[in-house]
């Protein structure tokens, strides 16, 4: 069995304890989620070992004091799909934030694309890419673009049933930096499920996409992007994360799917890294 890890950027020996702080939104709507119950447990990736220490206030906000080092927070709401996120404390550290995702109806899935706040700034405007199979047995781009009023951050297949750019993160003055995120669902209708065909999902850093610099070699790379994958396949939950890999590019090839393979309900991991201006 091959295991992909994250890069994982170590912390300053003499790092000293501090206040971590952020806040827990929704995937979808970016609204603020208050009363979220937060846990904690010391090092990274974790899923056991955690204690509560409180929920999100009115402003979805949190925040905990710890000494220097790693730390995982799981989030729980009502009406949400429970999540983890990498934190760490070296001092004060703000804006370590994490969105949840709605419970899903059987056949529909929901992509996040997260990137953390580094020192320095790695990534700025990361967009979600998605190639969907279409009504004529083609394909159709979902991204964050709208053409000769062609509106490619939806596709609608029929009632309820289509694929939609929910949150794009395009580093506005609204959010003028770091940490962003971006959210695509895709729907079913009553009597449909995820489409058959092959969706192919990228991450294109937009940002540094056409500056010949050693930012726009590695930026993406050192932007500790992820994908996580939420799915509901006949009514079992399947989750998937993916990180960015520590190789060189401006696009991240980062997965393919197709309901009609028989193994890992669909997914194939691509993690390929090139470099694309548009």
């Amino acid at each position: 069995e091959t295991i992909n890890l994250e890069t994982v950027r170590l912390l300053y020996d003499n790092c000293t304890s501090g206040t971590m702080s952020g806040k827990i939104t929704d995937a979808v709507t970016c609204d603020n989620i208050p009363g979220a119950s937060l846990y904690s447990t010391i090092g990274l990736n974790k899923f056991s070992g955690f204690s509560y220490f409180g929920d999100t206030d009115t402003n979805g906000a949190w925040s905990l004091s710890k000494s220097g080092g790693w730390y995982t927070i799981r989030a729980i709401k009502l009406g949400y799909y429970d999540d983890y996120n990498n934190v760490f404390a070296c001092g004060d550290q703000p804006d370590q934030n994490n969105s949840l995702s709605e419970t899903l109806n059987e056949g529909e899935m929901r992509i996040i694309l997260k990137w953390r706040k580094t020192k320095p700034i790695t990534g700025v405007d990361l967009d979600s890419h998605l190639s969907i199979p279409d009504n004529s047995s083609g394909t159709y781009h979902i991204y964050y673009e709208t053409v000769n009023g062609d509106n490619h951050k939806y596709y609608v297949y029929g009632a309820g049933d289509n694929v939609t750019l929910d949150y794009d993160d395009d580093n506005s003055t609204a959010r003028p930096s770091p940490p962003g995120k971006e959210t695509i669902s895709i729907l079913s209708g009553a009597a449909t499920k995820v489409r058959s065909g092959t969706f192919s999902y990228s991450v294109h850093n937009y940002k540094d996409r056409n500056n010949n610099t050693d930012n726009y070699k590695t930026n993406l790379s050192k932007s500790k992007a992820k994908v996580r994958i939420f799915y509901n396949d006949q009514g079992t939950l399947v989750r998937k994360r993916f990180n960015v890999p520590n190789d060189n590019g401006t696009l991240w090839r980062v997965f393919t799917f197709d309901n009609s393979s028989g193994s890992g309900s669909g997914f194939t991991r691509v993690d390929n890294m090139t470099y694309e201006d548009t």
